[in-house]
Formats: structure tokens, C-alpha cells, sequence
């Protein structure tokens, strides 16, 4: 009957375990496509009212946002994912090389710091991807 009742409690504390695990991955991929639909909106928008300027750049802001994010993780990242976005950074750098963006619109714009750090680590993957 003890062991049991142990079971049932163990049981019960790793189910709520569980659940708590979900309810805050749940928590935090809802935030993710509500943030992501948020953009998504706000470009169409930009895009309707041909504001194409604004929307190229609001997305170079938000794929600034992903390069900066992607690289304060790349040490806890796997070997795959690590050469996926040294690829994609890569990329990247020669897309933005060839199509320079000299926005001048009146969206905010990243802090120079920010983007001296994405100039280097583009700039990084680049010369990586170069000496494979």
C-alpha cells in the first residue's frame, strides 16, 4: 500500500512536472507567432501602402535581431545547426555586399553598436565559409 502510494505521488509530481514544461513551451511558442504575425502584419501593411523601402527594412531589423540572437547561442548549439548559420550567415554577407540598403526612411534603425557586432560576425562566417 506504501509503495503504492509512492508510486501515485511520484506519478503525480512528474505529471505536473510535465505539464508545467508544456504549459510554459506552449507560453513560449505562442509568444513566438504572435510576435512573428505582428511583423508578418505590419509588413503586408508596408508592403499595401507601397512603402517597399520600409519593408525591406523592417525585415533586415528583424533578421538583425535573429543574427545577433543566433550567434549569443552558438555555444550551446550542435555542430549541425553551427554550420547551418555559419552557411546562412555567409550568405547573407555576400547578399548584402551585392544588394547594399541605404534606408533613409523615418522607422528606427539599429543602434550602431548592434551593427558593427552583425557586420562582424557576417564578416566572420563569411571568411569561414571562404577557407572551407
Amino acid at each position: 500500500m506504501v509503495l503504492a502510494t509512492a508510486l501515485i505521488g511520484v506519478g503525480w509530481i512528474l505529471g505536473a512536472r510535465e505539464k508545467f514544461v508544456s504549459k510554459m513551451f506552449a507560453i513560449t511558442v505562442v509568444d513566438k507567432y504572435l510576435t512573428e504575425l505582428a511583423m508578418k502584419q505590419s509588413l503586408l501593411n508596408e508592403i499595401e501602402e507601397g512603402k517597399i523601402d520600409d519593408a525591406k527594412h523592417s525585415l533586415q531589423m528583424d533578421m538583425d535581431v535573429a543574427i545577433i540572437t543566433i550567434d549569443a547561442f552558438h555555444e550551446e548549439m550542435d555542430a549541425k545547426s553551427l554550420k547551418m548559420s555559419q552557411k546562412l550567415f555567409s550568405r547573407i554577407a555576400h547578399d548584402r555586399a551585392k544588394y547594399t540598403n541605404g534606408y533613409s526612411g523615418d522607422l528606427p534603425k539599429m543602434d550602431l553598436d548592434a551593427d558593427a557586432k552583425i557586420k562582424l560576425i557576417l564578416k566572420q562566417a563569411s571568411e569561414s565559409q571562404t577557407n572551407k
